[in-house]
């Protein structure tokens, strides 16, 4: 495979497995609320959207997405430390308070300020790949003309 599109799918990949980071996620309930901070470490040129779920320990297929939230949370969060979100649960949720395995889940997913440079490379390729196909089917084409022999036409009636 040629080392150039070697290089292009590292890239790409690399941005992928190497993503921000969320730490230090905790949670303190209250009587109407709970207030959930967390650290966003990622390139602070960029922006975040940030989601949250609630889900259990002991059960994985539990998974409750909080709707009622203010806070540091959505679109246009920026990295840094000591983010707080607050969770109006009173009015969506009701905690078992016998439950004691709850966690949150804190997700953070890069904004795309305009069109990935995959795509444009993409474009590239696709475009140069029906370049050629068309300039070397040309050449075939102008080939196989000059090797046809085309015989006298026909007598013109009288």
């Amino acid at each position: 495979m040629n080392k150039n599109l070697l290089f292009l799918l590292f890239l790409f990949f690399s941005s992928i497995v190497f993503p921000q980071q969320i730490n230090n996620v905790a949670f303190s309930p209250s009587k109407n609320n709970i207030e959930i901070t967390y650290d966003l470490i990622g390139d602070l040129t960029e922006q975040y959207e940030i989601s949250i779920l609630l889900r259990r320990e002991e059960y994985s297929g539990f998974v409750f997405s909080p709707r009622l939230v203010s806070g540091d949370i959505g679109r246009g969060i920026i990295p840094g430390n000591k983010h707080k979100i607050i969770w109006d649960y009173t009015k969506e949720y009701h905690i078992d308070e016998n439950v004691t395995d709850y966690y949150f889940e804190v997700k953070a997913v890069k904004i795309s300020s305009g069109i990935p440079w995959y795509y444009y490379i993409g474009t590239a390729v696709l475009g140069g790949g029906t370049a050629a196909g068309l300039l070397l089917n040309k050449k075939k084409g102008a080939q196989s003309a000059q090797n046809l022999s085309v015989g006298t036409p026909p007598g013109r009636p009288q």
